[in-house]
């Protein structure tokens, strides 16, 4: 297995002086385009044939052709199959194509190598693919008992002190006569061996970059069919992964890229599994031949790879990631603490020191917290208030995309001016007949300003 793995990576080295198959595409984007590497076609050329679409492209940047094959069957481990300075390119197909539509040239999205072009590491496989089994298995279900634990009393027979010629006898039926007793019985006991997270993450990630290796990564739009018909998912399930794919595994994100149609028509396919993101490991990746994701899910998954490579960063900006010491303290820091702690630590003999302490500290009332706390607060007044650097709304502004005018008036500053000055016009009109009018129903008011102006003019 490892000579093969190392031929395949052999043929799909990338050729220096190649044309990019990007170029290739747009010259012909109705041709059936193969896994490129520079050029080089990869292993799974032969399986493409047998499908509509191809599902991989791999892209070189410059990449030499010139290497040691020695070096090569050395650091397999270390060499990514599709290369090194490749760009992967995943072709985005249509789920529900139906006979006579025109179909469009896929369209090309790159896919970040870190999760796609790995290294194949078959040890990280084993041991993740193992965990999970296990994990799977649950608790064993085989039980032995302990030599206290079998039936039979455990009272002494006869004294063995005396010298009655008989052997010594702890139990009259000793539990060896059952069944036999073991030191170390076995008990139910959790099967799963113990997997890092981490690992478990490079898990996936290494299951990725083989199916994207082995060309068993198709991406669509979406899975969203128009039939709940299972003969009709099945006929396009044939024209994406061609009619010798035994299993599938269907990736979805669950809300948008997916409806009612394709969960009841994928319900009793056999060897066709759905899941959303949350249900992706290892695992099932390598259970299942190919894989079709769509592009939420797919975005969603290297979304939650990214953040645990996030995690894996060091938590220490410093060039050995460990922790940086501790500074020295500054000469004399604390000279002005030390000397407040001595005065009171002499106030028993200072009179006015021992009254300075007492007009600061009292008991505490309060059921919890401290005994002795201050006794002017210095934040009592204190109120938090919203400070922000941008401007305070104005009143109501929050309507005006509600009650927008579509067609505002041209504003004039002097038109302005001239209906203020009416406006204060027609007010002073209105105050004066209201004047009028309140002295013409109300005579005597009139008549008794005028009589009191006369008695004040008659005074000295």
């Amino acid at each position: 297995m490892q000579t093969r793995g190392v031929a395949a990576l052999a043929a799909t080295a990338p050729v220096a002086g190649s044309a990019s198959p990007v170029a290739a595409e747009e010259a012909a984007p109705n041709a059936s385009s193969s896994v490129l590497s520079g050029g080089a076609e990869t292993v799974g050329d032969a399986r493409a044939n047998s499908r509509t679409h191809s599902s991989s492209h791999s892209t070189s940047d410059g990449c030499s052709s010139n290497f040691d094959m020695q070096t090569l069957y050395r650091h397999h481990w270390a060499v990514p199959v599709v290369g090194f300075n490749t760009r992967l390119v995943l072709p985005v197909h249509s789920f529900e194509a139906w006979e006579g539509e025109e179909r469009q040239p896929p369209e090309l999205i790159e896919v970040p190598s870190e999760v796609f072009g790995q290294p194949l590491r078959p040890d990280i496989l084993h041991q993740v693919y193992w965990h999970t089994r296990r994990a799977i298995a649950g608790w064993t279900e085989r039980m032995q008992l302990y030599k206290w634990e079998w039936p039979g009393s455990s009272r002494k027979v006869r004294p063995q002190t005396v010298k009655t010629g008989m052997a010594r006898m702890g139990w009259r039926k000793a539990c060896g006569k059952y069944l036999g007793v073991q030191t170390h019985p076995l008990r139910p006991h959790d099967q799963r061996n113990k997997c890092n997270k981490r690992l478990l993450w490079r898990g996936v990630e290494q299951a990725l970059s083989a199916k994207f290796a082995q060309e068993q990564l198709v991406l669509v739009q979406n899975l969203c069919l128009t039939s709940h018909k299972t003969k009709h998912c099945v006929k396009h399930l044939r024209r994406l992964l061609g009619t010798r794919c035994h299993s599938a595994l269907l990736i979805h994100e669950g809300h948008e890229d997916v409806n009612e149609n394709f969960r009841w028509a994928t319900a009793h396919i056999t060897g066709v599994k759905r899941t959303d993101v949350a249900g992706v490991n290892a695992y099932t990746l390598l259970k299942h031949r190919m894989v079709i994701i769509t592009l939420k899910a797919l975005k969603q998954l290297l979304f939650e790879l990214h953040q645990q490579q996030q995690q894996r960063l060091p938590r220490y900006a410093t060039p050995d990631g460990r922790p940086a010491p501790p500074p020295s303290p500054v000469p004399g820091w604390a000279d002005e603490w030390i000397e407040i702690k001595t005065k009171e630590r002499e106030a028993k003999f200072d009179r006015q020191r021992i009254r300075e302490l007492a007009t600061k500290w009292t008991w505490s009332s309060e059921p919890k917290g401290l005994l002795k706390v201050p006794r002017f607060d210095p934040l009592r007044g204190f109120r938090v208030g919203r400070f922000s650097s941008e401007e305070v709304p104005e009143a109501g502004s929050k309507y005006d995309d509600l009650y927008a005018d579509e067609e505002p008036l041209d504003e004039d500053g002097e038109d302005m001016e001239r209906l203020a000055a009416a406006l204060e016009l027609r007010e002073r009109e209105e105050a004066l007949d209201l004047t009028e009018s309140i002295t013409t129903d109300f005579p005597f008011r009139d008549s008794r300003n005028a009589t009191a102006a006369t008695v004040g003019d008659q005074q000295p």
